[in-house]
């Protein structure tokens, strides 16, 4: 059934750049893409909507795509992209740590490829971005 397929995947990346989406139950691919021209960071898989998932990579962009690889859409940076987390409140709302120092929190419900928000409190790279598991709108980085 397509539910049991859901719960049986499991997606990781490479240095290489490549991302795979895993059948854990078969021990086999469902789908290899390359998004990235050079290392995958860090992937999350939306909780909320099972039909995404975000990588982050040192060639300064977050890619958002499905698990079959078509991509939705790509949020360039200006350095190294380190963390990605999806909001457990809000299915549309993405969080990026970038090598800048800026968290920027996207929506990927809107037409436009701008962060909507960009928050400055850090003086070096962001490595990690994690949404509260309790706080709707509480980001820590």
């Amino acid at each position: 059934s397509s539910e049991e397929m859901e719960e049986h995947r499991l997606v990781c990346s490479s240095s290489k750049g490549e991302v795979v989406v895993w059948n854990t139950k078969q021990g086999r691919v469902l789908a290899k893409m390359t998004h990235h021209t050079q290392s995958t960071f860090r992937i999350a898989w939306n909780q909320r909507n099972a039909k995404r998932i975000a990588s982050t990579s040192s060639d300064g962009q977050c890619v958002v795509f499905s698990p079959s690889g078509r991509i939705i859409v790509r949020y360039k940076h200006p350095a190294a992209v380190y963390g990605v987390d999806w909001s457990p409140f809000h299915p549309n709302l993405l969080v990026t740590g970038c090598h800048d120092g800026i968290v920027r929190v996207w929506d990927t419900d809107s037409s436009s490829t701008s962060p909507v928000h960009a928050l400055k409190g850090h003086t070096e790279r962001v490595f990690n971005t994690v949404w509260s598991p309790l706080l709707p709108n509480y980001v820590a980085s």
